[in-house]
């Protein structure tokens, strides 16, 4: 059975706050919410993470990133979820957020993917 070596991980999960994160099962071959995760050696973890893109590089009119099962997108109204997938009722216009150098997918289900555009006040 293959070991993993977690203090990259212990590191990064306490410099953040003790985020969800989440363990690869792999009787199950699925990836579990672990509460209260004692790094076991015989297990892989990951921090479970939403999608990420540097704002400053995108557009002021483009306010929300969402990944759906056909990819990430940016839009410019608020999503929601009426079927499979995320879509604005205001607009149709989204751009895909993959052209964006800055973007990192996330490891969160996409329906958690949901992001607002940070508001800054002042």
């Amino acid at each position: 059975m293959k070991k993993y070596n977690h203090e990259w991980l212990i590191a990064e999960w306490k410099r953040m706050g003790r985020p969800e994160v989440e363990r690869y099962s792999v009787s199950w071959e699925e990836w579990n919410i672990d509460e209260d995760p004692k790094f076991i050696v015989y297990f892989q973890y990951r921090i479970k993470s939403k999608p990420w893109i540097n704002w400053e590089h995108v557009s002021e009119s483009l306010t929300w990133l969402a990944t759906r099962p056909d990819g990430s997108y940016l839009f410019t109204a608020e999503p929601s979820m009426p079927s499979l997938k995320w879509e604005s009722k205001y607009t149709r216009a989204s751009h895909e957020a993959d052209n964006f150098s800055s973007f990192t997918q996330g490891t969160c289900d996409w329906r958690d993917s949901l992001v607002m555009r940070p508001v800054v006040i002042g």
